[in-house]
């Protein structure tokens, strides 16, 4: 018994091998036909990474507990932070609701529960259900660790509605980071404020404490005069360094709201696709051929071998 038998009994067997398969390959066929195409539109962006207003990976923490995220107590920027920022509720929310115009119901738009026909005893249950669908099967988020490049993916079964469904994550994503811009700039400007007011009130007081001072000093170029008066005047160096400096970082702080509106660059912007994303069925196909063959050939060897074993021991 050696491999040429086992080839010989395989060319025995030919006929009904072929015919197995042949079988196998028209259903395979049949049913890769069958699976609907699904078009995956992509949008690619890139968080900032500075520490200008709006940046700062580190900020995304402030967005993601605007957005209900729990982070399990981490503040630092990471793909599962961002992940979880695109699939909260409050960004998956206004686009579950809102309407479409989709192929499959030319004659009415209708929103996203209705067209993956989420079944439910209730509208909230149905809308939770509708989440976990997006969440689980529709969108996908991917992360560089390297540069944080991010790669949303958003797939259905239309090309123009996962376009439009990508096209409204990254605008609700823009909003929400404008939102923080927008809270970190005021807090920035009330400090810087309250910071001015308070330094410009020790400046006029120390500059009115030195002309009294100097009023009530019969002679300025005593060795202790000349002592305090060079403390006060150090003084209001101080202070009005300090003013220099704030006012400064206000006009900076002006230039920056409008310079930096918008924190994420968008490297790829969302489009229709015109090729499918899946079903590959040319892939499918053969990867499901080649395992009914290797079930076959091995269903095959464990007879050959069966026969011939107890062929020897009777």
């Amino acid at each position: 018994m050696d491999f040429f038998d086992y080839i010989q009994f395989l060319w025995g067997k030919r006929k009904r091998i072929a015919l197995i398969l042949l079988v196998n390959a028209i259903l395979i066929v049949v049913i890769t036909l069958l699976l609907p195409n699904k078009y995956t539109a992509r949008v690619k962006v890139l968080p900032p990474t500075d520490n200008s207003i709006g940046g700062g990976l580190d900020r995304y923490a402030s967005i993601a507990s605007m957005l209900g995220v729990n982070l399990g107590g981490s503040t630092q920027f990471g793909p599962v932070m961002f992940e979880s920022i695109i699939k909260s509720r409050k960004i998956l929310e206004p686009i579950i609701y809102k309407n479409y115009k989709t192929l499959e119901y030319k004659n009415r738009e209708i929103n996203l529960i209705e067209y993956f026909d989420i079944s439910g005893e209730s509208d909230r249950e149905k809308f939770e259900k509708c989440m976990e669908h997006m969440r689980n099967e529709i969108i996908s988020v991917l992360v560089n660790p390297e540069n944080f490049i991010t790669t949303i993916g958003i797939t259905t079964k239309e090309a123009q509605l996962s376009a439009k469904i990508a096209k409204l994550v990254l605008d609700n994503l823009q909003n929400f980071n404008l939102k923080i811009i927008q809270k970190e700039a005021l807090d920035k400007r009330r400090f810087i404020k309250n910071r001015l007011g308070e330094i410009t009130d020790s400046l006029k007081y120390s500059e009115n404490k030195l002309v009294d001072f100097l009023n009530n000093v019969s002679d300025p170029t005593l060795p202790i005069v000349q002592v305090v008066l060079n403390k006060k005047q150090r003084e209001i160096e101080i202070l009005s360094s300090i003013l220099i400096e704030l006012r400064k970082q206000a006009e900076i702080l002006k230039l920056q709201e409008f310079s930096d509106l918008k924190p994420l660059q968008i490297l790829e912007y969302p489009y229709a696709p015109a090729l499918k994303s899946f079903p590959k069925r040319a892939v499918i196909s053969i990867l499901y051929m080649l395992g009914i063959s290797v079930i076959i050939f091995a269903i095959y060897m464990m007879i050959f071998f069966r026969k011939n074993y107890q062929g020897k021991k009777n």
